[in-house]
């Protein structure tokens, strides 16, 4: 996979602020330009939770299948994304820029118990498992530290590069999810489906 230093001919940032950054990228020539901006929703959204997945299982990447349409962009605007982990577990996302509003949700499912979480208003809930002998669950609301995501990655960050502090994210986290995120859209396209290196 080509790096930013590769391709650019000229990186600059500005508007450093305490929620902002953004990254002037000036490429040598007009078709590196274009490729580079050629992107659909599984780069610009699916990534995210392909990077949560992982997070969250603690495990890698093996395989990824994918179907994606093209809808109303050039490039894929919905897709459905199957991951298959280590171990066996597996991953389900889907995505897409058609629904007229906003909707960031996960649920993990374990032996013991679901998961629920809406990423946008920080509420999780643990339903039980099922009792067949009175045909009920349990269903509990958990506390979550309300906190705006990008501040505390943000502040992360600075504290990583002036105090030394551990820095939460690696940087090959990102990288990883991106690869596997360049597989879905390939397969989503109709290429055979990407196994891990």
């Amino acid at each position: 996979m080509a790096k930013l230093k590769d391709i650019a001919a000229v990186c600059k940032s500005k508007n450093a602020g305490p929620f902002e950054l953004t990254i002037d990228a000036v490429f040598a020539d007009k078709d590196m330009f274009e490729k580079v901006k050629a992107t659909g929703v599984i780069v610009d959204l699916a990534v995210h939770d392909i990077d949560l997945a992982c997070h969250l299982t603690g495990r890698q990447v093996q395989e990824v299948h994918s179907v994606s349409t093209t809808t109303f962009a050039e490039h894929e605007d919905c897709a459905a994304i199957l991951l298959r982990m280590q171990g066996d577990v597996s991953a389900q996302i889907t995505t897409n820029w058609i629904t007229p509003y906003k909707a960031r949700s996960i649920q993990v499912v374990t032996a013991e118990a679901v998961f629920e979480a809406d990423l946008l208003s920080h509420a999780v809930r643990r339903l039980g498992r099922f009792s067949v002998r009175d045909h009920s669950y349990t269903v509990r609301d958990l506390p979550v530290v309300r906190q705006e995501p990008l501040a505390a990655e943000l502040q992360a960050f600075h504290d990583a590069v002036l105090d030394g502090s551990p820095a939460p994210i690696d940087g090959r986290d990102g990288l990883r999810a991106l690869e596997v995120a360049l597989r879905a859209t390939a397969r989503g396209r109709g290429d055979r489906p990407g196994r891990a290196a």
